[in-house]
């Protein structure tokens, strides 16, 4: 029966108060009739966003002295808005979080290795890719200083986070030596780009390592 009438709002958009359910045409008692429940009185109200879509009904149903008053509108409409935050909180939390899975699978079938370096100079993230041509683990890159990960003969890469941190600038810089340790080096070519926010705001670099050769050589 409710349900019935949860289907009226969704196509009128109004407020429900239904003081006696069983003289109600919106009303259905099928459900009364299996469950041997009786509805006496409905009241219904949308659950809108902010743009005054309806995302679903919330209903109270037989009030204790049979009739709900403004008193109990003016209730149900404070847990209206409350549920359409917590709705489009939810929805807007599996947005970014199935974006979140979707630019990670891309990343990750990457041959190219990708490292996001934050404004604190702290890896962010790396991919598989990343790892491989850097002879390093993940838990090695993300979360570490770049200038403790990237020293000695790699500190040429710190010093790039660097410089297009300060200068907001890309750098491309070709065919240089990475050493990945044990006496070996991998050539690549490396890119560097200048991360900004919505408004403009520097928010860390990206590099994208490109393997210039297939095999490593010894240093």
């Amino acid at each position: 029966g409710v349900q019935t009438c949860a289907l009226s709002i969704f196509s009128s958009g109004e407020i429900l108060n239904i003081t006696d359910a069983y003289a109600d045409a919106r009303f259905n008692r099928d459900v009364d009739r299996r469950t041997g429940h009786r509805t006496r009185s409905v009241l219904c109200m949308p659950v809108r966003n902010k743009q005054g879509d309806v995302l679903g009904v919330l209903q109270l149903v037989n009030k204790i002295d049979d009739r709900f008053g403004e008193l109990d509108i003016a209730r149900i409409r404070a847990l209206s808005a409350q549920f359409a935050i917590a709705l489009e909180n939810a929805k807007l939390f599996e947005e970014v979080l199935n974006a979140g899975n979707y630019n990670k699978s891309i990343l990750t079938s990457l041959t190219n290795g990708v490292i996001t370096v934050d404004s604190a100079g702290r890896i962010a993230t790396a991919n598989p890719a990343a790892c491989r041509i850097t002879g390093r683990g993940e838990a090695e890159l993300e979360g570490q200083s770049v200038t403790r990960v990237f020293s000695g003969a790699n500190a040429w890469i710190a010093q790039a986070v660097t410089e297009i941190s300060e200068s907001g600038d890309a750098d491309l810089i070709f065919d240089t030596d990475i050493d990945i340790g044990d006496g070996r080096s991998v050539s690549v070519n490396m890119t560097g780009v200048a991360l900004v926010d919505v408004s403009g705001e520097a928010i860390g670099v990206m590099l994208v390592f490109e393997r210039s050769e297939e095999h490593t050589s010894e240093l």
